[in-house]
């Protein structure tokens, strides 16, 4: 994010919590994470899926944790396959994820190594399960007009408000007894696991129009969101990667975690999730535009 676009995020959330201190930081900058972490006794850290150079931003991380000697718990966001702790168990699962260095299933696992390394007390929330938001992204103009949601698979998988990830972010971070620092927690809502073509069936019931699912490499469309070229084809080959690893486990990836993992949901940690229906029915409009009133 440039500058312009820190500074919008943070008049943003001075204007949502008016009594916060907002510092506006870098990860490559350690200055700025210095002065960040400064006198903070916890802290929820989140990276990008892809393109930030993880071993130095967690270096950095640390450093800043280290020299203000306040933390008690970081909880870190991750979006790996569990029991993953490296990025050759990755291509190992699926051999071209490789060429996309800098992509979801390896940047992770990579500052994972150095939190994990250092003498940080870090424990990890890994969510597993794509963000109700991203589905405005997903339904591109063009596939919005047809009513139709475009896919790359119709396969299972969890689904989550965003919203409910830093609730859980919140709930862990404040108790350490709560947690054990290395561990890692896996997140689902509970409530939302599906297949695409069940989606399109829950969506066509919260809009009140039928949309249907397309699914299909050669109908995927280019991909605005991710903001870099290649973007279709590296989503494309993460959605294999992900196809290829919850099909060698079967339905569900539970029974590949290690030694100090745990699958929790909102329920475990006492507040209700979000609903993917609910949701839906709340950003109709934000989705195929306002409803049309019937001529009187």
């Amino acid at each position: 994010m440039g500058e312009g676009g820190r500074d919008v995020g943070a008049r943003a959330v001075t204007s949502e919590h008016p009594d916060a201190e907002v510092v506006v930081a870098d990860y490559l900058d350690p200055a700025s994470l210095r002065a960040a972490f400064d006198g903070i006794k916890a802290a929820f850290v989140i990276t990008p899926d892809f393109g930030l150079d993880e071993t130095t931003a967690m270096g950095n991380v640390v450093d800043a944790v280290e020299r203000a000697g306040s933390l008690v718990r970081l909880v870190r966001m991750t979006g790996d396959a569990p029991g993953h702790r490296d990025e050759s168990q990755v291509f190992e699962v699926y051999p071209p994820i490789r060429k996309w260095d800098t992509g979801t299933g390896v940047v992770h696992l990579r500052g994972r190594k150095v939190l994990s390394a250092s003498s940080v007390p870090v424990v990890y929330l890994n969510v597993l399960a794509w963000f109700f938001q991203d589905f405005a992204n997903y339904m591109s103009p063009s596939s919005v007009n047809r009513r139709t949601l475009i896919m790359p698979a119709g396969r299972l998988m969890d689904f989550i408000d965003a919203g409910d990830i830093g609730h859980a972010a919140a709930e862990l971070m404040p108790d350490p007894s709560r947690t054990r620092v290395g561990e890692t927690y896996h997140l689902v809502n509970g409530v939302d696991r599906s297949t695409f073509g069940d989606l399109a069936a829950l969506m066509t019931e919260a809009f009140g129009e039928n949309i249907t699912i397309e699914s299909g490499e050669e109908s995927y469309p280019p991909r605005r969101y991710y903001r870099f070229d290649g973007a279709p084809e590296y989503f494309l080959d993460y959605c294999k990667f992900e196809e290829a690893f919850i099909g060698s486990v079967g339905e569900t990836p539970w029974e590949t975690m290690l030694a100090g993992e745990a699958a929790i949901t909102p329920g475990h940690l006492r507040f209700e999730p979000s609903r993917f229906r609910d949701w839906l029915t709340a950003n109709r409009d934000a989705f195929l535009g306002p409803a049309q009133t019937p001529a009187g």
